[in-house]
């Protein structure tokens, strides 16, 4: 064996497997130092075309709203459980609007003679897979669009109304932003971390469509039929949902890495995204240090820290506990940043 690898395997001399060798050396050198071009931005655009498509073809183009109502009305310092946007008008009266859409256009159901109700169960998974299908680059957008380094574990937790803990996804005139709570420092800080993250009003149109305009009521109700009642608790109170079930953090990681393939040609999963995310905010979102410097001479002023200003001075009646109007203001501004850098708006994305 050592006498064949001098003759012929041993780097050096003009043998074939030193050829086919050298040559696949000089191929990947060429392959990983090439520079591929960058399709962010067309990934996310088609992102919004995929879901667009997917619920046109479900409800067959039947949507309940034009545009983002004016003055959405949300009480932020409410927490009753339940209570949500959604519990206001107008979306309490048409909630079950699209159910009934559906239940008829499906064939979900039947009335026998007697008026007793069958429903026809198979169906029902059926459809509730398809919805899944339709939430998926939704998913997808609010976790790239809203924080720039978000945790899955944090964005699988988010509720839709508030629970055992306060919800997540909260409007504003007619802005929406999602709200970070509970995360692994809490139970080393014994507090939340309340760091809120805007969504762009293309996404959050449909964000506000799916949920005030029904389709997430529907899927809750149908859930509680063919899964059972904690099926139904699950729809109506977390964000990620599918299949009668949470989405796990194990299965949102997969996803993610397959749907990232798919729209971005790679195949980052959760902690490769959010260490490229966090690189391309800092290459392309340029610094502005004035919301941090207020903060800290408002701070200083009252001869505290940071923190504790923000927890004990100055919170504003009717808006939600440790996050000051510094705070959302800073925040809105680096959410608009960063949606510029994805090709959402308002500003030309940076080149």
């Amino acid at each position: 064996v050592a006498d064949v690898h001098q003759r012929v395997l041993r780097l050096g001399p003009p043998t074939t497997f030193n050829f086919i060798y050298e040559m696949q050396q000089y191929a990947s050198s060429l392959a990983f130092n090439q520079t591929k071009e960058p399709n962010l931005r067309e990934g996310v655009q088609a992102l919004l075309k995929d879901f667009k498509m997917r619920y046109g073809d479900l409800m067959n183009d039947h949507v309940m709203l034009t545009a983002i109502p004016d003055a959405l009305k949300d009480d932020h310092t409410n927490s009753a459980r339940g209570y949500s946007f959604l519990s206001e008008e107008p979306f309490y009266e048409k909630r079950h609007s699209i159910f009934f859409f559906l239940v008829e256009s499906f064939g979900l159901a039947r009335v026998d003679n007697a008026g007793r109700i069958s429903w026809n169960i198979p169906a029902i998974k059926t459809l509730l897979r398809r919805t899944l299908r339709i939430w998926e680059p939704l998913y997808h957008l609010l976790y790239i669009t809203t924080h720039i380094s978000s945790r899955g574990t944090q964005f699988i937790d988010h509720q839709v109304c508030n629970a055992d803990r306060h919800r997540n996804i909260f409007v504003a005139g007619k802005e929406m932003f999602i709200l970070t709570t509970y995360s692994k420092k809490t139970g080393i800080t014994d507090r939340d971390s309340c760091t809120p993250g805007f969504v762009p009003k293309d996404v959050a149109f449909w964000l506000i469509e799916l949920l005030g305009g029904g389709f997430r009521t529907a899927e809750a109700i149908l859930a509680g039929i063919a899964y059972g009642k904690e099926a139904e608790h699950l729809y109506r109170t977390y964000l990620c949902v599918g299949e009668g079930e949470r989405i796990t953090a194990p299965k949102f990681s997969d996803n993610l890495q397959r749907w990232n393939h798919e729209y971005f040609s790679c195949r980052w999963g959760l902690r490769d995204f959010r260490q490229g995310a966090i690189t391309i905010g800092r290459e392309f979102i340029a610094p502005d240090h004035s919301y941090d410097q207020a903060d800290g001479i408002l701070a200083e002023s009252a001869d505290h820290s940071t923190d504790v200003d923000h927890g004990h001075y100055a919170v504003v009646q009717g808006g939600v506990p440790r996050l000051s109007n510094n705070a959302l203001c800073k925040h809105r501004w680096l959410g608009e940043q960063w949606h510029s850098v994805l090709g959402l708006g308002p500003f030309p994305p940076p080149e």
